[in-house]
């Protein structure tokens, strides 16, 4: 037998260890990951990318951390002064680095959670008096729905397999049938499950996202895989969920759709990440008969330089400081059941609800999927 000496049998262990890792891997996943993309039948082309689900470890990360949104943290500088904002990139911290800017933030916020069970989940927080930050993470082709006001914000997570689809006997794409998808994202949008509210919860006299809330509402979907079909059929169920939204809250415009990167990234990237912040003492601004307190939330997505959502506003009696001034507001102003006159007239719902103009061809959606919103509500007083 060949004896070796001992700086060769080192040389050779490595070898083997280099050589074990690249059959672990392919195309920088892991081999639990990547079996997705082999085909049985040889002649079907091997899919670019997989499908997120709750058996992918990078998807179901946040599976197993438990909500932090039951216990609001005022993360504010602990002083009184004039004028407060929300962190942001221009910060001294970050001077302009926003992928340290989302970490960062992110890291310090509530999550939601994802169900384990492949279910989808949501979490809801009502805007009060202290200040917080809420995020969704871990988007590597799920999709989350997030709807905002002046009272509330409401964040979601939907698996894309087995929701939106799943795979056939040859491991190609398929999408999911109408029932799954019925069951697991559109009757959850409405009435809920044991994982997340339902919005109609909220859209009654009094709710968050009442009319005279100003509610808006978000979509965050994946980039495409390399399967029209597939792709096509996703498409068209984005068109639905942007339809149901319209249909069950009273927006003052149609749902704006956003498209993130589907590879995902970890908890060091800013990479499908969704991050939301709220101050209920965003200002404190002069005026003729005393101070206004202004609120002001805004939501970030993954390393964009520029917030896609940002609004201001009155701040209403339920998040006001304690001791803060801003008297002349009216409490009558708040919404009351049968009492229409009490709410300012630009503050009423419409009567009718915004309907977006779209069909259920593909072409026509193209326009909202793949192209920046006409109408941005990035700013709003």
């Amino acid at each position: 037998m060949l004896r070796f000496p001992g700086s060769s049998w080192a040389s050779l262990a490595a070898v083997w260890l280099i050589l074990a890792l690249l059959i672990g891997s392919s195309n920088g996943y892991p081999r639990s990951i990547s079996r997705h993309g082999r085909q049985k039948n040889p002649l079907r082309p091997a899919k670019a990318v997989s499908l997120c689900g709750p058996k992918w470890a990078s998807c179901a990360a946040n599976s197993t951390v438990q909500s932090k949104a039951s216990t609001p943290k005022n993360r504010g500088k602990g002083k009184s002064s004039i004028k407060r904002t929300l962190t942001q990139p221009s910060d001294d911290d970050f001077r302009g680095d926003i992928e340290s800017f989302m970490v960062s933030q992110y890291v310090k916020a509530d999550w939601v959670p994802h169900a384990r069970n492949g279910q989808s989940s949501a979490i809801f927080r009502e805007l009060g008096n202290r200040k917080f930050d809420l995020a969704v993470g871990d988007l590597w082709g799920c999709t989350s729905v997030v709807v905002v006001s002046e009272r509330g914000v409401w964040m979601s997570h939907f698996w894309e397999e087995p929701s939106f689809g799943r795979y056939g006997l040859s491991n190609e794409v398929l999408p999911s049938s109408h029932d799954v998808f019925r069951t697991n994202i559109l009757d959850p949008l409405e009435y809920g499950n044991q994982h997340m509210p339902g919005l109609t919860r909220f859209t009654g006299n009094g709710g968050a996202f009442n009319g005279a809330y100003r509610p808006a509402a978000y979509i965050f979907h994946p980039t495409q895989t390399q399967d029209d079909d597939y792709n096509r059929v996703y498409t068209a169920r984005i068109q639905v969920v942007h339809r149901m939204l319209q249909e069950l809250i009273p927006l003052r415009w149609p749902p704006l759709i956003y498209e993130y990167n589907r590879q995902g990234g970890d908890i060091t990237s800013a990479k499908g990440k969704v991050l939301f912040q709220y101050d209920p003492n965003e200002a404190i601004i002069p005026n003729e008969n005393g101070p206004v307190q202004t609120a002001m939330h805004r939501i970030w997505l993954e390393d964009q330089p520029k917030y896609i959502h940002q609004r201001y506003w009155r701040a209403w009696p339920q998040q006001r400081s304690a001791g803060n001034a801003n008297q002349r507001r009216d409490t009558s102003l708040i919404p009351t059941p049968g009492a229409p006159s009490s709410v300012p007239t630009s503050a009423l719902p419409s009567t009718r609800l915004a309907i977006a103009n779209l069909n259920d061809s593909w072409e026509a959606l193209t326009t909202i999927l793949h192209h920046t919103p006409i109408a941005s509500p990035t700013v709003e007083v």
